[in-house]
């Protein structure tokens, strides 16, 4: 089967989220890459007992919806908008979410944090880039350092919170 004759049916789904696409500051490529991404899962999905019991069309359609609304929505627990938070300076309280609660780091060196995470030097800078810029921008630039797609950025993001949240609770929970 040739995926790309599925093509306007990513594009249709992405229509129905214009409204979001623009709400968001996203690029309809961005979109029609999620979307594509949801075909090529699809694809993959599609054999054996599912084959048997869906058509393509319904399982292409929950993916590539499933994968734009993850592009739109990903960084929030309900299915609201995402939080457009305010950039935070290395001076301030660094809040970190993503995970159960709202992780709060305060009168503690961020370079000094930083080092100690189990990372590499790239996510290290990630991180960093989150404490002083908001996770936006930080996504941004990790995005043009690295070349990374969008997907692939908001993953790496929530490993290197997700280390973070792990660090923190154990130096908490040490002093």
């Amino acid at each position: 089967m040739d995926i790309l004759d599925w093509r306007p049916l990513v594009l249709n789904m992405c229509a129905r989220y214009a409204w979001a696409i623009r709400e968001n500051n996203l690029s309809f490529d961005d979109a029609i890459q999620a979307g594509m991404l949801g075909l090529v899962i699809a694809d993959k999905d599609y054999v054996g007992e599912v084959a048997e019991k869906w058509s393509f069309m319904s399982i292409a359609l929950m993916r590539i919806r499933n994968e734009i609304q993850t592009l739109l929505f990903s960084d929030v627990k309900s299915s609201t908008f995402r939080n457009k938070e305010a950039p935070i300076s290395p001076e301030m309280v660094i809040t970190l979410s993503g995970a159960d609660n709202d992780i709060m780091i305060s009168n503690y060196d961020v370079e000094e944090f930083c080092d100690k995470l189990p990372l590499e030097d790239r996510e290290k800078d990630f991180f960093r880039d989150i404490v002083e810029y908001g996770s936006l921008a930080a996504g941004k630039i990790y995005r043009d350092k690295t070349g990374m797609s969008r997907a692939g950025m908001g993953l790496r993001r929530k490993q290197v919170v997700n280390a973070a949240a792990c660090l923190y609770s154990e130096v908490t929970n040490a002093t």
